[in-house]
């Protein structure tokens, strides 16, 4: 039969995952209600992005106050309504770090944009999290940008880059 120790070692790899991919949802959903001060706690202080795929900024180190202040909170502003859903997670643990990958599909609106008021793009997150005290934090997030559809000229607004809005192998 399984011994105890191997069924508690997988009983703690569950709920180490079920954690992760609840602070993936936290980070999303407090993007979306713009709870800047909640979205800090899913990230540890110092954190790597990788959007240079689908926005002209390179990859970088920063201070996560910083980056959801410049970034999220003034590029968003501008948004009537936001909603990005996460799905199909992937997550792989080993000791105090954890891989993840989600899809990820995110409605823009704008309400009265000229020539219709939808964006939507899809595509995935590739993030790296950490165990601290505190639980799980993020400290490395990469988009990788699949397909765009809706009003394409909203991506001007939102800085993305004009060969995201095709299909993207």
């Amino acid at each position: 039969g399984i011994n105890a120790e191997y069924m508690g070692f997988i009983i703690w790899i569950s709920m180490d995952k079920q954690e992760i991919i609840e602070v993936i949802n936290k980070m999303a959903i407090y993007l979306d209600s713009q709870k800047w001060e909640e979205m800090k706690d899913c990230f540890i202080e110092e954190v790597e992005y990788d959007y240079s795929q689908i926005f002209d900024l390179p990859a970088a180190k920063v201070n996560t106050a910083e980056w959801i202040n410049t970034f999220w909170k003034e590029g968003l502003k501008k948004w009537t309504f936001l909603m990005h859903f996460l799905s199909n997670f992937e997550v792989n643990v080993v000791g105090d770090k954890a891989d993840a990958k989600c899809y990820v599909n995110c409605l823009h609106v704008l309400n009265g944009f000229p020539g219709g008021d939808r964006l939507t793009v899809y595509g995935q997150y590739e993030l790296k999290l950490i165990k601290t005290p505190k639980g799980w934090k993020l400290c490395y997030m990469k988009v990788i940008g699949k397909y765009s559809e809706g009003n394409l000229k909203l991506a001007e607004i939102s800085g993305h880059k004009k060969q995201q809005f095709q299909f993207i192998n």
